[in-house]
C-alpha cells in the first residue's frame, strides 16, 4: 500500500510484481479477457501488462481519474 509522502512511482516495483503474477494468471486461465487496470502507475501497469502478455491495447487498458472513469462508464453504457 501507497503510505503517506510516497509518490506513485515509488510503488512502481512492488505493483509491477503484483501485475505480472496476474498477467500470468489471466494468460492462464483466462486467455480471451478484456482486461481493464487500475494499479499505479496506471499508464506504466498498463504498458507492463501489455509486454508480458503479448495482447493489444484493445484487449488491456488502464483507467485513472474521474473523467477517465465517467468516459469509460458512458462507452460501457452504449454497449
Amino acid at each position: 500500500p501507497r503510505k503517506p509522502g510516497m509518490s506513485r512511482s515509488d510503488v512502481l516495483d512492488a505493483n509491477y510484481q503484483v501485475i505480472k503474477g496476474v498477467a500470468e494468471d489471466v494468460m492462464k486461465y483466462a486467455p480471451d479477457a478484456i482486461v481493464m487496470l487500475v494499479t499505479n502507475p496506471v499508464d506504466v501497469m498498463t504498458y507492463a501488462f501489455q509486454k508480458i502478455t503479448g495482447w493489444g491495447r484493445n484487449r488491456v487498458f488502464g483507467l485513472s481519474g474521474v473523467l477517465d472513469a465517467a468516459r469509460m462508464a458512458s462507452f460501457i453504457a452504449m454497449e
